[in-house]
């Protein structure tokens, strides 16, 4: 967590019910604390036109499921 209590890592699954997980994403972005956050997109598909969408939304990776612990640690461990 940074200073303040907001999370460093968001992992936002893209298709949840009733929601639209781009349009989540773009409203995380736009808070000031999600500025410098790691964003993953967490989905069932690796097309490349879902992985366009992912980044153009505001996302910092797409991984596909079952996503690779080891991968997903790797990325943790970018930031900070």
């Amino acid at each position: 967590m940074v200073e303040g209590g907001f999370p460093e890592v968001v992992l936002l699954y893209l298709e949840m019910v009733g929601w639209d997980g781009y349009q989540t994403c773009r409203m995380v972005r736009d808070t000031e604390w999600a500025a410098n956050a790691l964003i993953v997109a967490v989905t069932g598909h690796g097309e490349e036109e879902e992985c366009r969408r992912s980044y153009e939304a505001g996302f910092d990776h797409h991984l596909v499921k079952p996503v690779d612990r080891y991968l997903l640690d790797r990325l943790i461990r970018t930031i900070g």
